[in-house]
């Protein structure tokens, strides 16, 4: 030891006397453990106490010890520093511990001569904690995935009964619903038409009472394995109930393909089907419903297809029923309409038509009712019923309706400005319109922009649209009421209301719908009822419009009704801005036109 050390006594001015003392002192304390190896002989011939901690021997043992069987057991006795100069870094390993157990250990060799002798200087570090805590962690981690796993599986098999149907394996009415929903966004965007077939098997019910549950359900999976073979992989087929599959077709381009499709369809199922030794049949009725014309929305479309199922049934079997006689043509224009609907302000396709109103005494026009048109650069002129209700499907009704009314009030005063005399103009507002919070305030902005006197401007809201809410409705009706406007109750029928439930509401005028009007010269009963509406509307100090008059009879059963005013082809239908104007100035010079 004194000669292995003496250079570094040396150098540090220490006195060689005390040389064992020294290196024990120093090594001791360095924090880790410290061996010195006979690089010949492997003798281990100095260890500092860390290093004898570790290994669990103790200073007498340890002389005895050579290194490759104490520190290179994970070798098999090979050295790690047989060659010259090489060194070791870090390095995991396990050594043999005095009780023939092992230890994790961080090591560190280096290789030094010292006088024509070579000697292994190795360094530890006890790694066994570490390790444990390591080993612990990668088990942790194992269970952790395990577990991981075990969830991802239960939620797939959560998601499996969920979302299909358990005897067939098919997906059922939820995922059904689900994979419509995205189908109908992509018909939307994509302007085409999609299908939805509800098949009934006609037969199930009486195989399951007279031959049992288990031959029916074996009917029943070889049933949906038949469907999935004959339809396209792209077309999607679910268990919508005990006996019934609906089934979704997409990008439909003409009646023909249901025509097909239906046919394979009954083809594939009028084999027998061979369970259990039996030769078994079942007949199918099956209901169509076709996007958009019979339905905007999963729940119409499938509720339709019910329903044409339902007349399927009552045909005979094996018949399929489309919800509507429409053809593919009509959907392809619906779907056309709704889609470049949200495009007709900005392009300046929607206009006015104005239709006069007749004071029932004098014969004279006073007043028109604003009546949108859409001038479609495909479709031509396309009437409201056609485009309003797509429209009333989503909040573009809205747009729509302000369009409506600032388009009137614009008008209206162009024509006061021209010199023709003051008459009120009359627009419709939507429940949408109806049931925003900003309408009062909206409508005195337009009132303002177009500097229309708000007397020349009259709101007609269905009858239909107030009932509900009372207090709302009353709140909203008579905010616009103290604006200044006329207020008018349309399509007034009875239908929803009696008379006197009238009185709640701060209205001018009545609009009696055209239904009643129709048969008021043939029909008793609805020239009774006509004229028991526009008495009690009198009595409560309002105003009644007959709209739809079409015949002299008509007028002349209103007339002795003592209706106030009229509306109808008999006198003028519906006619643009340009028409009204010359109307209006020939009516004018004639003296025919009450000057409001």
């Amino acid at each position: 030891m004194h000669n292995f050390f003496s250079p570094l006594i040396e150098s540090c001015n220490i006195n060689p006397g005390n040389i064992a003392d020294f290196a024990a002192d120093l090594l001791d304390n360095s924090g880790f453990g410290v061996a010195v190896i006979d690089a010949g002989t492997h003798q281990v011939i100095f260890a500092n106490s860390e290093f004898l901690r570790i290994s669990g021997c103790t200073r007498e043992e340890i002389r005895d010890k050579t290194c490759n069987n104490l520190l290179c057991t994970a070798n098999m006795g090979e050295c790690l520093v047989s060659d010259l100069g090489k060194i070791v870094n870090n390095a995991e390993q396990e050594i043999m511990l005095a009780d023939g157990t092992s230890k994790s250990i961080i090591k560190n060799v280096v290789q030094i001569n010292f006088e024509n002798k070579t000697y292994l200087i190795e360094s530890v570090i006890d790694n066994s904690e570490r390790k444990a805590v390591q080993d612990q962690l990668v088990e942790t981690n194992e269970k952790l995935k395990l577990e991981i796993n075990k969830h991802k599986n239960m939620q797939e098999q959560i998601k499996k009964i969920a979302y299909h149907d358990s005897l067939t394996g098919l997906p059922n009415g939820t995922l059904f619903s689900k994979h419509l929903d995205h189908a109908i966004a992509q018909a939307s965007r994509a302007e085409v038409s999609l299908a939805v077939m509800l098949l009934h098997l006609d037969d199930i019910r009486r195989i399951n009472d007279t031959m049992g549950q288990s031959v029916g359900d074996c009917l029943v999976r070889e049933v949906a394995e038949r469907l999935s073979k004959t339809l396209r992989i792209s077309d999607i087929i679910a268990r919508f109930g005990e006996d019934e599959f609906i089934v979704l077709i997409e990008n439909i381009v003409n009646m023909d393909a249901l025509d097909i499709i239906s046919d394979k369809i009954f083809g594939s199922l009028s084999h027998p089907f061979e369970i259990d030794d039996l030769g078994l049949s079942v007949s199918t009725s099956m209901g169509i419903a076709v996007y958009p014309a019979d339905g905007t929305v999963t729940n119409h479309l499938i509720k339709n297809a019910v329903l044409a199922m339902y007349k399927a049934k009552e045909k005979g079997l094996n018949e399929f029923v489309l919800r509507t006689p429409l053809q593919i043509n009509k959907v392809i224009e619906s779907v056309k309409l709704g889609n470049q609907l949200y495009r007709a302000i900005d392009r300046n396709e929607l206009l006015l038509y104005y239709q006069p109103q007749i004071d029932c005494s004098s014969n004279e026009i006073n007043g028109l009712e604003a009546l949108i048109r859409w001038n479609h650069p495909e479709f031509g002129l396309v009437n409201p019923s056609k485009f309003i209700p797509l429209a009333d499907q989503s909040s573009f009704i809205k747009s729509i309706g302000e369009w409506v009314i600032r388009t009137a009030c614009k008008q209206n005063k162009e024509w006061q400005r021209s010199g023709l005399p003051h008459i009120p103009v009359s627009v419709n507002l939507s429940l949408h319109q109806f049931q925003n919070p900003d309408i009062v305030e909206q409508i005195k902005d337009i009132l303002l922009e177009t500097d229309l006197d708000p007397k020349y401007l009259e709101l007609e809201i269905k009858e239909s649209v107030i009932m509900g809410e009372t207090d709302n409705v009353v709140q909203t009706l008579e905010s616009l009421r103290n604006e200044g406007l006329t207020l008018t109750i349309d399509d007034f029928s009875v239908k929803y209301s009696s008379l006197d439930y009238l009185r709640l509401f701060p209205a001018d005028k009545i609009k009696i719908e055209s239904p009643f009007i129709e048969n008021i010269d043939c029909s008793k009963k609805e020239e009774a009822v006509s004229k028991d509406i526009i008495t009690q509307a009198k009595q409560m100090g309002l105003r009644v419009i007959a709209k739809g008059v079409e015949t002299e009879a008509q007028l002349s059963c209103l007339r002795q009704q003592m209706c106030d005013d009229i509306q109808g082809d008999l006198y003028y239908a519906a006619m643009p801005a340009d028409v009204v104007k010359k109307l209006l100035t020939i009516a004018l010079a004639q003296n025919e036109l009450m000057i409001v």
